[in-house]
Parts: structure tokens; C-alpha cells; sequence
């Protein structure tokens, strides 16, 4: 069974409630945090990196076997079946690109992410800043962005869900504003 993931480096937006609502959906989650979350099993960051760059952490040795990493603004209806090999998001709107908010990653390929990124983290960092090469989906898409693809079960809010939830959708994805606590409960479309 794969080891279920999300990451929370406080200052920022996102609260120690934050996970707990993702918990509720997923009560196995394991959160790599820098505070307590009382509730959810926790696990320290080890590192000082800053916002979503504190989610490389979880492809290294905090974090055992196979994973599926998922952003604390993600909604779950439910899981299925997870993948058996890696799996990650196509970029809603750059389909050539890959998102990083929801990525099953098997320990072989963790291994290879960690191993490249803590070569050198403030050089990849530095240089993830363009629109070809966002972040921690930057760094990772020469490693891990060609592989598998999540299928239509995995949609995101802004493209698919604004007028409801697509019949089949497991998961839904918010990539930026609004967040899914600041918007009614999504329901499905019948």
C-alpha cells in the first residue's frame, strides 16, 4: 500500500485546519509538517525550504515506498484503486506540461527526484521561475513529467467543476483561487 502524503510549511495561507479537512477526507494521511496538526499523524520537515518547494520533502527519506502526494487544497470523493506505476497530473492548461497537486510517485522514482534535487536545491529553486519551468512541477517534469497521466477521474475546479462536479470525477484539483473552503460544497451533476 502506498504511503498517502501532503505537505504543510506554516506562514503561509495554508493552516493546520487546511489538513485536517483533507484528513477527514483521507483519514490515512501522513502530513510532513513544521507544527502540529493534532489529529493527523505528522511527521517533521527537515528542511527550511520556502512554500511549495517544502513538498520535495516527501520524496525523500521521511517518507517510506511508494507514495501519493496530494496538495492540502485538493477535495477527494473518494479514492479508487490506486496506480501501480507513476502517475501525475497533466497541467490543466498546458497539457504538455504536468501538474504536481495530486502525483502518485513509486519509491524507484521518489529516489530519483530526491537524489537529483538535493544536488543542488537552491539552483533548482533559482531556476524553476519561468512559465516552461514552474516550480516544483519545473524541477520534476524532466524526471517524472512523461510519465502516466491521470485520467478524467482527476479534474480540476477551475476547468471542469465550476457548474458542478462531473459524473466520475474521484478528485477535484484547485490550483490557485478560489480555494475549495471558500466556495459551497460541491455537489455532482446528475
Amino acid at each position: 500500500m502506498a504511503t498517502i502524503v501532503t505537505v504543510l510549511r506554516s506562514g503561509g495561507e495554508y493552516k493546520p485546519e487546511h489538513v485536517k479537512r483533507l484528513a477527514a477526507m483521507v483519514p490515512w494521511l501522513i502530513c510532513l509538517s513544521d507544527v502540529r496538526v493534532p489529529g493527523v499523524e505528522c511527521r517533521p520537515l527537515m528542511t527550511n525550504w520556502p512554500g511549495w518547494w517544502s513538498k520535495m520533502e516527501a520524496f525523500g527519506p521521511s517518507i517510506e515506498g511508494d507514495m501519493l502526494l496530494m496538495d492540502l487544497d485538493t477535495t477527494v470523493f473518494r479514492l479508487t484503486e490506486l496506480p501501480t506505476v507513476t502517475t501525475v497530473l497533466d497541467d490543466f492548461y498546458r497539457p504538455a506540461l504536468m501538474g504536481s497537486g495530486f502525483m502518485y510517485v513509486t519509491e524507484a522514482d521518489r529516489d530519483i527526484c530526491w537524489q537529483e534535487f538535493i544536488k543542488n536545491p537552491n539552483g533548482h529553486m533559482a531556476r524553476c521561475t519561468t512559465r516552461e519551468a514552474w516550480g516544483d512541477q519545473g524541477f520534476l517534469m524532466p524526471l517524472i513529467g512523461r510519465r502516466a497521466r491521470c485520467g478524467a477521474n482527476v479534474r480540476s475546479y477551475k476547468v471542469h467543476c465550476r457548474k458542478g462536479v462531473p459524473k466520475g470525477t474521484d478528485v477535484a484539483c484547485f490550483h490557485g483561487k478560489p480555494r475549495p473552503w471558500d466556495i459551497p460544497p460541491l455537489a455532482m451533476v446528475e
